[in-house]
């Protein structure tokens, strides 16, 4: 499984990216000042 770590400063910084992020419906866990973002992967018939 693909994930990208990014490396987050700020509190308000981590609130932008996260609700950026949902919108585009991705999983995201929060370790401390890193976000760790799982990209859903769109199912193809």
């Amino acid at each position: 499984m693909e994930c990208l770590e990014v490396l987050v400063p700020t509190i308000e910084e981590r609130f932008d990216i996260l609700v950026q992020l949902d919108s585009y419906h991705n999983e995201v866990g929060e370790f401390g000042t890193s976000l760790v973002i799982i990209p859903k992967r769109k199912n193809i018939m």
